[in-house]
This record gives structure tokens, C-alpha cells and sequence, in this order.
């Protein structure tokens, strides 16, 4: 009773963190609260720019907060951006969070929104792109990377400031980048440790969830991969950047001189807008 109560403040903080960086800044986006149902599971989803008739993207967007915090109203002004800035319809997913769903329960949600989307609009000729930030970049690249059929409908990956493998991989930057930012090398401990309840990192399951390990890296479609500096996260985005590389896929890799959440959490900061003008561009090509 007392570890829900604590999460649910936790929740609620990091919403409140998010209003009061965009409160000044972001305007009243349109958009439409949905009910995604996909094997007999019902998720809520938020759709931004539903034009049936454009030609633009699909951007199906997971939000960050470590498998535990975030939700739909967490990253509302990020995702009324996107829309806004790239005339895409963006699609947000609001998947269960752990500890009440632990793994690998996010990443089934998500991978049944991408079937419900390409059920949606399966007779039009949009591309999908997967989107997120932090666990929700995560859950981008791994998504993309079960063999389904309707990832074949999945045209771009953007991953902001991924987590891309566990903690114990080692990087340098959960030393030297792991403390005195918004994100810590602690709260990354939490994170994974809550969200595998006891799984071992090197339990073959657990592999769905480490994209940097992933076996099929080649089958990714184009993908825009965001860091930054003052990050625990930066080294293994860096590293899943190189071995897209290694791996033929087309990658774009921006660094900003930023803290992890710059993107999403920090209001228009002149990083979040260059990072908007370059997604901008990326999507077009």
C-alpha cells in the first residue's frame, strides 16, 4: 500500500514537472482521446492531426518515464508539437507501467497499438514511424524489431535518448553523467530493477528488451537516433547509433549539449527546437 502510494506521487511530480516546463510555451493541440483495442486488450491512446487524407506519417509515439512514470497527459505538449511542427498524425500510447505490469508487459502493449494503427489505416498508403523517448525510445527500437506483419508498414525509428541495454553493461557515462541531472545512474537501477521484478539482464526473455543485442539490427528501416551530453543514457545511444551503422541500417545520429528530458520535459529551449527542425527534415526525406 505504501510502495503504490509513493509511486503514485512519483507519477503525479513528473506530470507536474512536464506542465509547468510547457505551461508558457505550448498552445491548445487538437486532439482526440481513444481506446485502443488489440487482443482482447483495451489501452488508452491520444490521437493529434487525424487528417484520413494526408499523406503524411503516422508517428505512433511511446513516452518515456522508465517503464514506470509518464501517460498520455505527461507527454501532451511534446506530442501536440510533433504534430503541429511536422504535420503528421501522431498517435500516443498510453501502455501499462510497472510495477502493477512489469516486463515484458510494455512491450506487448506497444507492439499491439502498431497492429491496431496498421489495422486502422490499413487501406491508405501512410508510412508509420515509431517514436519515443527514454523507455519510450526503447520500446520504439524494439517494437520495430519483432517480426510481425504489420512492422513491415513501419517506415522510421526515432529514438530520443534511448535506453538501449541495462545497467550493468557498463558505460562510462552511468559514472561520469550519473548524477546532479534530471536523470540519475540511481533511478536508472530503479527503473530497469522494477520493471524485470527480479529477472536477471541475462535471461534470454529479458533480450526482447535489449535492442543494442539484438540479432536482426539490419532489418531496422531508417533511423534517427537523439543524444545528449549530460546523460547516463549517452554511451549506449552513441553505441546503438555505431552498430546501426555497422549494420548498413540509415542512421541519423544528433548529439545536443543538453540533460536527458531536454526533449520532452524542458519546454521550447533552443536544443528542443533545433532537435524539432532536424525531425522536421528527417521525416520529409
Amino acid at each position: 500500500m505504501f510502495q503504490r502510494a509513493i509511486i503514485g506521487l512519483l507519477r503525479l511530480y513528473y506530470r507536474l514537472l512536464n506542465w509547468m516546463a510547457w505551461r508558457k510555451h505550448s498552445k491548445p493541440s487538437q486532439y482526440v482521446d481513444i481506446a485502443i483495442e488489440s487482443s482482447g486488450t483495451e489501452l488508452t491512446g491520444r490521437i493529434y492531426n487525424d487528417q484520413s487524407e494526408s499523406r503524411s506519417p503516422i508517428i505512433i509515439f511511446f513516452h518515456g518515464g522508465g517503464w514506470m512514470l509518464g501517460d498520455l497527459r505527461s507527454h501532451h505538449p511534446f506530442c501536440g508539437q510533433l504534430a503541429d511542427k511536422t504535420g503528421s498524425t501522431v498517435i500516443s500510447v498510453g501502455y501499462r507501467l510497472a510495477p502493477e505490469h512489469r516486463f515484458p508487459q510494455a512491450h506487448v502493449d506497444c507492439l499491439r497499438a502498431v497492429n491496431w494503427v496498421a489495422d486502422r489505416y490499413g487501406n491508405g498508403n501512410r508510412d508509420i514511424v515509431l517514436a519515443g523517448d527514454s523507455a519510450g525510445g526503447n520500446l520504439a527500437l524494439c517494437t520495430a524489431l519483432e517480426e510481425t506483419p504489420s512492422n513491415r508498414r513501419i517506415n522510421g525509428v526515432l529514438a530520443i535518448y534511448p535506453i538501449t541495454d541495462h545497467y550493468n553493461a557498463g558505460f562510462n557515462s552511468y559514472t561520469e553523467r550519473g548524477s546532479g541531472y534530471a536523470l540519475t545512474s540511481s533511478l536508472m537501477h530503479t527503473f530497469w530493477d522494477t520493471y524485470l521484478g527480479g529477472l536477471s539482464p541475462e535471461d534470454n526473455q529479458v533480450r526482447r528488451a535489449l535492442p543494442l543485442h539484438s540479432r536482426t539490427l539490419d532489418k531496422l528501416p531508417r533511423t534517427m537516433i537523439i543524444t545528449a551530453e549530460f546523460d547516463p543514457l549517452r554511451d549506449e545511444g552513441v553505441s546503438m547509433a555505431r552498430k546501426l551503422e555497422e549494420h548498413d541500417v540509415e542512421t541519423l545520429h544528433c548529439h545536443f549539449n543538453s540533460q536527458h528530458g531536454f526533449a520532452c520535459s524542458e519546454g521550447l529551449t533552443d536544443d528542443h527546437v533545433a532537435m524539432m527542425e532536424t525531425i522536421e527534415r528527417w521525416l520529409m526525406q
